[in-house]
């Protein structure tokens, strides 16, 4: 059974459990008809505090890019994915202090009739403090949420 005639929000990261619910994604439910918005929210960069100290030094630079460049790096993978596959979609990049809020926000604006992301992004002491961010998600997004777990090791 494929969704078929909107937006899926596919939410990725730089790790394996994004790639793998991308694929997923296209690999079982995909609709030729459906539009792709894959969205990468770099969690915990605050631009607009990095811009400011920028402006009051130039120590930020080379942090900062580095920073841009891993997040063009994943954009330009996610990019080729959907080139590759035929797919209709891009690829955008939202940073913020909530990745959470930030993927329900993104996909109300898009008008996205689901969300699809994998269960990986925080570590055990980050979840016990703050919850994990498919935790989040799942209870506050309008839309059905697809979590997609890790495959088990070969």
């Amino acid at each position: 059974m494929a969704f078929q005639n909107g937006k899926i929000l596919i939410s990725v990261d730089p790790y394996e459990d994004a790639e793998n619910s991308f694929d997923w994604y296209t690999k079982y439910l995909h609709h030729p008809s459906n539009e792709i918005v894959v969205l990468h929210v770099p969690e915990g960069f605050d631009l607009d505090k990095a811009q400011k100290d920028l402006a009051k030094s130039g120590q930020m630079k080379e942090s900062m890019e580095k920073t841009y460049s891993k997040i063009t790096e994943l954009e330009e993978r996610y990019n080729h994915k959907l080139h590759t596959g035929g797919l209709k979609g891009r690829v955008i990049s939202v940073p913020s202090k909530s990745a959470g809020k930030t993927i329900i926000e993104v996909a109300k604006e898009e008008a996205a009739f689901a969300i699809v992301m994998g269960t990986r992004g925080r570590n055990k002491l980050q979840k016990a403090l703050l919850g994990s961010v498919s935790d989040f998600v799942v209870k506050n997004a309008e839309v059905p949420v697809i979590v997609v777990r890790r495959p088990e090791f070969k």
